[in-house]
């Protein structure tokens, strides 16, 4: 096949230089574990001892497949070296780069084939408990406890213990007190709180640690961040009404009199007497937020434009006039805002901006939540420290103690342990796979690991993932963390933003038909605060193989018929195996549901069929 036909050629060559630092977006299909395994290659071919490049990868399976896919090609060019003719531009690279790396194992004694295990490829959660291990006391890890997912009892226990300060003279007691009043004495709504926290301790807990001594700090530092989550959304929705600016001013402005006149507390009266839009800071939030209820249905659920409105929006019906001019006035009006309101409807990011700007919170009002943060604020570190003991008495930890650990084995970036320190002399290169399920805890490893490093000396970061296959919310991944890390770089490593487009594994009618259904379900333009992600279009490497490859069926039932519907669900998808099984019969058929109980009769239905 054509190697023209690989689109993205170049960034690929792009992705391959190890004098930089990259950061490369690859949609599936891409070949990034191919990519991963090349660029990996290629260093290990400079390097004077393997372990200089570090790979690290999210699952085990992946660093399996990373290792394995390096020591076939090796042993592959090994193999061939004499009478090797690679059947494509991609074969010869491999083979060249591979060729170079056997050269430099000849060379300085490594022995590649013979000890894989030289390779540093390696997932996350082990490369953290390997640095943990290695200063025991330093990270308060102890001796080898088991790691786990099941760690509920942990979780309950120093939630309990804490609680159980009230009846002390710990310097916890008040705030804990506090606490529970603030909850009217429902014990079970705060643990439930507590261990909510405990389980996404990776979003908090060292920016907590340090402002938790101090109230006045703490309450400083929630409403600094506050202040610019808020700031940075009205910038966003100011951009997107720029263009309508004059005339949005001109119509809030005649809805504000009006209800004014009608003595409304409606939000819209806030704009009175704009003559632009409104600045983009925290102080101007409730204006934001009356243009928020002038433009959108108030639904919470399902949010959308307004077609028509009223008096309680500051547009009265021209019947309601006294006189033909009033009337006239009034008729203009509306016509003028409907129109409006049409040509906004094409902007759907817009629309998710409003409604996000009118759920924010106010910044500098609610004294009383302000003051319960501060309140749970001081109690945190009291329960990160009944967690550890809790910890130890089970032996047994979860993953985010694991990284926890790892970063205090590592030490600040101002006084680096002699673990970061030798870690630094030894580690010229990190290769990250899956970035886009990166948690905040993890970002500060890389920071740690790369705080030594110095613009000229030829170390590099390379991260890859798909920010729109991000699905590890659950262990803290945040998905913005990768859009920042494109657009900023991590710590003081800036890094080339690369994006794949060539997809390997479809045909042309699977990847213009995800291209069209998907481009309309993402936003418009990433956002990092919110984690919102845009579409990257792919372009297939693959012809069309056959027509109309996918279809859709919707099967449509209220709670009547919910059982009827099920049964005929599941008669479709046997039938449709059943067509597929006769016409591509060493095909191999997946049956996806997000739920096992989301398909409870395909199977009798199978098997009725005999499949």
């Amino acid at each position: 096949m054509s190697e023209t036909r690989v689109i993205d050629a170049e960034v690929r060559l792009q992705a391959l230089d190890t004098s930089i630092s990259i950061a490369v977006q690859a949609p599936a299909g891409s070949g990034k574990t191919e990519l991963l395994s090349l660029r990996f290659l290629k260093l290990l071919a400079k390097c004077t001892q393997p372990e200089e490049v570090l790979a690290i990868t999210f699952t085990k399976k992946a660093a399996a497949e990373m290792t394995n896919r390096i020591i076939e090609t090796l042993e592959w060019a090994a193999a061939s070296a004499s009478d090797i003719t690679p059947d494509s531009e991609l074969e010869k690279l491999k083979f060249k780069l591979a060729s170079q790396v056997l050269k430099q194992d000849k060379a300085l004694g490594w022995q590649l084939l013979q000890t894989p295990n030289q390779l540093r490829i390696q997932t996350i959660d082990s490369f953290c408990h390997h640095l943990a291990r290695n200063l025991p006391v330093l990270s308060n890890f102890g001796n080898s406890p088991q790691i786990s997912d099941q760690v509920e009892e942990c979780y309950q226990e120093a939630v309990t213990n804490t609680l159980a300060l009230l009846e002390t003279n710990s310097t916890v007691a008040e705030p804990i007190g506090k606490l529970l009043r603030h909850f009217d004495n429902k014990v079970t709504q705060v643990e439930t709180l507590l261990i909510g926290l405990l389980q996404q301790r990776d979003q908090w807990s060292s920016v907590i640690l340090e402002v938790a001594g101090s109230p006045q700090q703490a309450s400083q530092y929630l409403q600094e961040n506050l202040h610019e989550l808020v700031e940075e959304n009205l910038q966003q929705t100011r951009q997107g009404l720029l263009d309508h600016e004059n005339q949005l001013v001109e119509l809030i402005n005649f809805a504000a009199e009006n209800l004014r006149v009608e003595e409304s507390s409606s939000s819209i009266g806030l704009c009175a007497e704009l003559t632009a839009l409104p600045a983009p800071n925290h102080q101007a939030l409730q204006q934001w937020q009356g243009l928020a209820e002038l433009l959108l249905t108030r639904s919470e659920s399902n949010p959308t434009w307004r077609k028509r409105l009223n008096k309680g929006q500051g547009f009265p019906a021209p019947s309601s006039a006294k006189d033909k001019d009033r009337a006239s006035i009034l008729k203009q009006a509306k016509s003028d805002i409907e129109s409006l309101l049409s040509t906004l409807s094409e902007k759907p990011m817009l629309l998710e901006n409003l409604d996000y700007v009118r759920r924010l919170p106010e910044p500098d009002s609610e004294l009383e939540q302000w003051q319960f943060l501060v309140t749970l604020t001081s109690i945190l570190p009291t329960l990160l420290a009944q967690l550890k003991l809790s910890f130890a008495k089970y032996r047994k930890v979860d993953y985010s103690q694991v990284s926890s650990a790892a970063l205090e084995a590592l030490g600040d970036i101002s006084t680096p342990t002699d673990l970061t320190l030798a870690l630094d002399y030894k580690i010229q290169h990190i290769l990250v796979d899956e970035f886009q399920d990166t948690s905040s805890t993890q970002i500060q490893l890389l920071q740690k690991l790369t705080a030594g490093w110095e613009p000229g000396d030829r170390r590099t970061l390379f991260i890859v993932g798909d920010a729109m296959q991000s699905c590890y919310g659950f262990r803290s991944a945040n998905v913005g963390l990768f859009i920042a890390a494109r657009e900023y770089g991590i710590g003081d490593i800036p890094l080339l933003a690369l994006n794949l487009e060539t997809n390997f594994r479809s045909t042309s009618n699977v990847v213009s038909w995800v291209n069209a259904v998907f481009s309309a379900a993402f936003p418009a333009v990433s956002d990092i605060s919110r984690g919102a992600i845009d579409y990257s279009a792919s372009s297939a490497f693959h012809s069309q193989a056959q027509e109309n490859v996918i279809s859709t069926r919707v099967l449509l039932h209220d709670g009547a018929d919910s059982e009827l519907a099920h049964q005929e669900e599941g008669r479709q998808v046997a039938q449709e195996i059943t067509s597929l099984r006769e016409n591509n019969p060493a095909d191999t058929i997946a049956v996806l549901v997000r739920y096992r109980t989301h398909l409870p009769h395909s199977p009798a239905q199978l098997t009725h069929l005999g499949l």
